[in-house]
């Protein structure tokens, strides 16, 4: 994704987002619903979404494993 300053209709200039075709069609896709990613999903993809303000998103959830899991895990 690239920004441009180009001008509009009445000669402003302004910034415009030019974005991948993934963005887009993220972008779309969540226009009909809100998304949940899969525990494997790389948010990276659509991190510069959510850091141009197109995209919002809640904290991720981050499951570690304990010593008393990893015991259980190998029992």
């Amino acid at each position: 994704m690239t920004r441009r300053n180009v001008p509009d209709e009445g000669g402003e200039r302004s910034w415009t987002m030019e974005l991948t075709d993934l963005e887009r069609d993220f972008l779309r896709k969540l226009l009909g619903e809100s998304w949940v990613s899969p525990p494997t999903f790389d948010h990276e993809i659509v991190a510069r979404l959510v850091e141009l303000g197109l995209v919002e998103t809640e904290p991720l959830v981050e499951y570690r494993i304990t010593d008393a899991g990893r015991a259980a895990a190998t029992a």
